[in-house]
């Protein structure tokens, strides 16, 4: 085999390797949201930041159990369920649930599917659009939905359930393209070539 041809082989080698590591990160997202806390001397739950709470589960579509932080409020405004980005956990809305304590009656902080140690793996989208869908189904009350992220990209697809009042999103994915890319970024690689081929591999498998 010539250099041009090993030149090939390794090219070859990096794409398939990139391509399996991404995609494996992807639908099992690295935890950190804990350690971070620790590490700033931060709450590890609304018990710990002082915050009456309940935790419960409820049952997705595909029949998963997630963990849910109900968090009493308050104020006289309809709940708001926050929803935390990619890599993350309820932990990280922590902060923002304080915020909001004063405006609502409750804040609602599912944990994503993948994440932090629940039940299945992470879709990029479609199963925990399905899985927002059921939990605002299961609380039965007129909800407003705040998204960061990858959460962003799920609160958006809930625009028009009914019970959802309103949508907001902080810094949202675009797509899951986008959110290949931002996944790449965050371990400082470019997207291309890796991210493309992987999310072709990720819409190819789900149809």
């Amino acid at each position: 085999m010539g250099l041009m041809g090993l030149l090939v082989l390794a090219i070859a080698v990096w794409m398939v390797g990139g391509v399996w590591a991404l995609l494996r990160m992807a639908k099992h997202p690295p935890g950190g949201s804990a350690g971070v806390a620790i590490a700033r001397g931060l709450p590890l739950d609304p018990a710990e930041a002082g915050l009456n709470f309940e935790r419960w589960t409820y049952r997705t579509p595909d029949g998963l159990d997630l963990s849910v932080w109900d968090i009493a409020g308050c104020g006289r405004n309809d709940p708001v369920i926050l929803i935390h980005d990619w890599g993350q956990s309820p932990l990280s809305m922590l902060e923002r649930a304080n915020e909001l304590l004063a405006e609502t009656t409750r804040i609602i902080v599912p944990c994503l599917r993948g994440h932090d140690g629940e039940a299945g793996a992470c879709s990029l989208g479609p199963r925990e659009t399905d899985d927002l869908a059921r939990l605002v189904e299961t609380l039965a009350v007129t909800v407003y939905i705040e998204g960061s992220g990858f959460g962003g990209l799920i609160a958006s697809a809930a625009c028009e359930l009914p019970l959802v009042a309103g949508v907001t999103t902080i810094d949202s994915w675009t797509d899951q393209a986008n959110g290949l890319a931002r996944i790449l970024a965050t371990y400082g690689f470019p997207a291309f070539p890796i991210a493309v081929v992987a999310n072709w591999c990720f819409s190819v498998c789900r149809s």
